[in-house]
């Protein structure tokens, strides 16, 4: 009896809810290896192992809940934003865990249906102005459902695009036709679920937290105060050499795009983006600021 070729297995299991996304994962692995498409084995392996940086998270990895704060007076308390610009940047985050994790979280029963996302310590202390010990985003399990599903459909999408292709694996080999034919295949992840519609700007905190901001219209005058007060608090920032010389870089190509004729909002915002990032990891009240203004520009 002639084997089911390996490619037409993965589909099957993508179908079946009972076979489990790390076991599918790990399938969808033996094939990719076997055709030599790294892209995609990358992102199996992140799978797998979790996201290494919290700013590579993908879109779909991105949740949204409900932040609160409490301290050894008070249990958890819903954070009351008002009108501040950083409700929706803080109630916005992402999940680095692997699917492992993810999986063992939907298994426990004592979640109540509602995950916690802890802040780190400082950030919690700084944003409640003192009066948080602990400060979480606390967002509906079935966030955790929607990634474990996405990762299922992308297996899916892609296990029918490699047969489409012409490509099967009989007996857990693939021939030297199908190995070149599985470089016609996508291996952006965002060609099986969608193009990104947010910015990622990673946010030093505990694992698995990231802030994500919508990326909206720039107001240009802010964006010139901001890196005006960003040039004159340089020299005040405790901050290794190389950095100080790539963050002095990223600002002064935000200061081109400023003068030129018509300015590119994409190219202002990953340098902005990137000095965040400079600023949340290098700690003290002056770089934490700075974060915060950056966020600031960018929320809705």
């Amino acid at each position: 009896m002639r084997a089911m070729s390996i490619v037409r297995e993965l589909q099957q299991d993508a179908l079946n809810p009972k076979v489990r996304v790390s076991d599918l994962l790990r399938k969808a692995l033996v094939v990719a290896r076997k055709l030599g498409v790294g892209e995609f084995e990358g992102w199996i392996d992140k799978e797998l192992s979790g996201y290494p940086t919290e700013h590579e998270c993908p879109a779909y990895r991105q949740f949204h809940g409900e932040v609160k704060w409490r301290n050894q007076y008070h249990p958890w308390i819903n954070v009351v934003f008002g009108e501040s610009p950083h409700s929706e940047p803080l109630s916005k985050r992402s999940c680095g865990q692997s699917v492992g994790e993810l999986e063992a979280l939907m298994a426990d029963g004592t979640s109540d249906g509602v995950l916690c996302m802890p802040f780190s310590s400082d950030l919690a202390h700084k944003a409640s102005r003192g009066w948080a010990n602990e400060m979480a985003l606390f967002v509906p399990q079935s966030a955790v459902a929607g990634v474990l599903d996405t990762v299922r459909t992308i297996v899916l999408k892609w296990a029918l695009k490699l047969e489409e292709e012409g490509i099967f694996g009989e007996g857990l080999s693939f021939s030297l036709a199908e190995r070149k034919a599985a470089a016609r295949v996508p291996t952006n992840i965002t060609n099986f679920f969608g193009p990104v519609q947010t910015s990622q700007i990673q946010q030093s905190s505990e694992h698995s937290t990231q802030t994500v901001v919508v990326t909206g219209q720039l107001d240009l005058d802010k964006v010139r105060d901001l890196v005006a007060a960003i040039k004159g608090d340089l020299a005040q920032l405790d901050l290794p050499r190389d950095t100080k010389e790539e963050l002095s870089a990223d600002i002064a190509t935000v200061e081109a795009q400023l003068a030129a004729p018509k300015p590119k909002p994409s190219v202002i915002r990953e340098c902005l983006q990137s000095a965040r990032r400079v600023f949340e990891g290098a700690g003290g009240s002056l770089a934490a600021q700075l974060a915060i203004r950056i966020g600031s520009l960018f929320a809705p």
